[in-house]
């Protein structure tokens, strides 16, 4: 991927707490004006990876390039990004509208310049007229939507999200996370988000990487991570399946296609989640004659 076309790289990152590797060599590259997500189980190294592209943990080994511009060294505030965190982190000593500006005002944007721009990114967000209340007389949902603001109101080139989404009920999660796509196609911004959540990542986004124990397992399309995963955790990660041992005896053409007829993880009947969209081919055709079961390959 070209610098014009990738603007978050990660090359050979290595982080260590202590006798813990918690990210282990990974490497990846974040398509520009995507909606990325990092995806794996608790403990896997995604909200360790995050925090380094923001700047709040500083890797050990390896390089992390914002907009072509290697920012190792940088501070958190001159890299181009925004977090939004999984608790959101607002001054409940500060109304709506300050806990937006603080940003702002900690950058020194004059006062009226901070106004507006403040102002616009409240209406942007669906808040209008919210400005003076406090963070404790916000439903979550706008608890979320005024950590979105704060985030979007200094216009980053990145925004990172970790898990923004998970502390809210099911139904108003659902809703929240249209909003967040909608406001992404909007903005035309990049996207990197964090979740554990399977269904989430595979709705939302257009390139996702799975971590596994500090190592990213695959990095790609929704469709290509759901349809031709390459190792067994991936298969079993991403969507209900059961996995056949089986011995590779042949690599040709046609052995290979008995092998993912046969010996590859399907999904049963009866789940539930909706596979992700992907372009038309053969094998999607053939995807659709068993009776709604889809048959996946782990493939590598």
């Amino acid at each position: 991927m070209s610098p014009e076309t990738a603007h978050v790289r990660v090359s050979h990152v290595t982080k260590r707490f202590g006798g813990v590797t918690a990210v282990d060599d990974v490497s990846f590259e974040v398509p520009k004006g995507s909606f990325a997500t990092l995806l794996g189980p608790s403990g896997c190294g995604k909200t360790t990876t995050l925090r380094m592209i923001a700047g709040f943990y500083d890797p050990d080994l390896g390089d992390i390039e914002i907009g072509g511009r290697r920012v190792n060294n940088l501070p958190v505030h001159r890299r181009g990004t925004a977090m939004v965190f999984q608790d959101y982190a607002l001054f409940p000593h500060m109304t709506v509208r300050d806990n937006v500006a603080y940003g702002l005002k900690v950058a020194r944007v004059s006062g009226a310049d901070r106004a507006r721009r403040v102002d616009e990114t409240l209406a942007f967000v669906g808040l209008k007229g919210l400005g003076d209340r406090w963070p404790n007389q916000l439903s979550g949902g706008q608890q979320q939507r005024v950590a979105v603001a704060r985030a979007l109101v200094i216009e980053p080139q990145v925004l990172l999200l970790d898990e923004p989404l998970s502390n809210l009920d099911a139904k108003l999660r659902e809703q929240l996370r249209v909003e967040m796509r909608i406001l992404q196609r909007r903005l035309g911004m990049t996207f990197v988000y964090v979740t554990h959540d399977q269904e989430e990542a595979l709705s939302l986004s257009d390139w996702i990487a799975v971590m596994n124990a500090g190592k990213v397992e695959q990095a790609g399309a929704p469709w290509e991570i759901y349809y031709h995963p390459k190792t067994a955790f991936l298969a079993d990660f991403v969507g209900a399946v059961n996995l056949v041992p089986a011995q590779v005896t042949d690599l040709g053409h046609s052995a290979r296609d008995r092998m993912c007829g046969s010996a590859c993880g399907r999904r049963a009947s009866r789940s539930r989640r909706r596979a992700p969209s992907q372009p038309a081919s053969p094998s999607r055709e053939r995807s659709r004659v068993a009776h709604s079961s889809v048959t996946r390959c782990a493939t590598g």
